[in-house]
């Protein structure tokens, strides 16, 4: 088999046989993996809220909602909750939850301020409005929590040990 060197390879050089570099890059923690973790764990309650935004978005067909603000409303605020989320899951950001809070508590207050109050429209956008928030809250929540207490929970176990 033949291999080819680069000219300026001497006894000196930093050159290392494919094999050697396979395993210095197997042997180097990658933030891939850090970062997959991390995903995972801070990403499944986004992942719920584009569930539901995905059945907002849906139900006024699956449903047959006849009142058109409250189709709109629920397509619109679903399509939003759909894209935060996702943005959510790429690269968390703290405003992205609260932006979510905020469609929460519009989903249940907007059966009466777009006048489709005492319709089945109404009935998922409060329901699935309370749920919204309910997650981003305690997205945001989990998040603080790790920030900041995980910090100060390992500094008590090394003081012990």
């Amino acid at each position: 088999m033949l291999r080819f060197r680069p000219k300026s390879v001497g006894a000196n050089s930093s050159y290392q046989e494919p094999a050697q570099r396979l395993l210095v890059f197997l042997s180097v923690p990658r933030t891939e993996e850090i970062v997959m973790r991390r995903w995972q764990r801070e990403s499944v309650l986004d992942l719920y809220n584009l569930l539901l935004a995905a059945v907002l978005f849906i139900s006024p067909w699956l449903f047959r909602l006849t009142n058109s603000p409250g189709k709109a409303d629920l397509w619109a605020s679903g399509a939003v909750i759909a894209l935060i989320s996702l943005a959510a899951m790429i690269a968390y950001k703290d405003w992205e939850e609260w932006a979510n809070v905020l469609l929460g508590v519009w989903l249940i207050a907007s059966p009466w301020l777009l006048g489709f109050a005492h319709t089945r429209a109404m009935h998922f956008s409060i329901g699935i409005g309370i749920v919204v928030a309910f997650l981003a809250i305690l997205d945001v929540w989990l998040h603080y929590d790790a920030t900041h207490f995980a910090a100060s929970h390992q500094d008590q176990t090394s003081n012990q040990h």
